[in-house]
């Protein structure tokens, strides 16, 4: 999946989509790492203690899996305890490791070695911590993000958004063309991610006995 994105394969000739495709595989990738050992559909297996939710993925678990550096009890493992900053730190690298291809494919040299970069990321990442002292260190953290990442502009997740239409009264226009604007190429992109990916995993779909007609 990550491989079709950055060559290209996923957006087919729309390069307009290129770097969206590659950000939107960039998250499934690096998610295989903070959702492993669960199901992306309902199922027994994803059952944690006697939780009363239902058993989708890694709902049992809450937010544990996606918290940076956080040390949690995963009760149905051989080794229950789990150390999210040694998973995000290797999930970290192996993007890494992808891009620095995708760059020297177009000739681009990289601006650090593989261990500069996994140097840096275990420095802003910081220390592993159980959840009663995570805030502080999520503040710490992000402090350490933000210091990084000076020159960029102030997240906003409305920015394509308003940049794409107008709020007249009860209605919305079309500021520009919408294959012009940001917002609708994402779009796109994540509908040619997800019937790729569909496609690709629909073997061993089928071989688990899911029906994908």
């Amino acid at each position: 999946m990550i491989d079709a994105a950055l060559s290209g394969e996923i957006c087919g000739g729309a390069d307009e989509q290129l770097l969206h495709g590659i950000g939107i595989a960039s998250h499934a990738y690096i998610d295989t790492w903070a959702h492993q050992n669960f199901i992306g559909i309902k199922d027994d297996f994803n059952q944690i203690g006697n939780d009363p939710k239902p058993n989708i993925g890694h709902a049992d678990a809450g937010y544990s899996p996606d918290i940076p550096c956080l040390l949690w009890q995963d009760e149905r493992l051989e080794k229950p305890q789990i150390d999210n900053r040694d998973r995000f730190i290797e999930a970290g690298m192996a993007l890494f490791v992808k891009y620095l291809k995708f760059n020297k494919d177009r000739n681009s040299a990289a601006r650090c070695t593989v261990e500069e970069m996994e140097a840096e990321l275990v420095a802003l990442l910081g220390a592993s911590s159980t959840m009663s002292s995570m805030e502080l260190n999520r503040s710490n953290r992000y402090a350490r993000y933000k210091q990084k990442i000076s020159f960029l502009e102030a997240f906003d997740p409305d920015k394509w958004w308003h940049q794409a239409v107008r709020h007249e009264s009860s209605s919305y226009f079309w500021k520009v063309p919408k294959e012009q604007t940001q917002w609708f190429q994402f779009q796109e992109a994540v509908k040619k991610h997800a019937a790729f990916t569909f496609e690709l995993i629909k073997p061993e779909l089928k071989a688990a006995g899911i029906d994908v007609a």
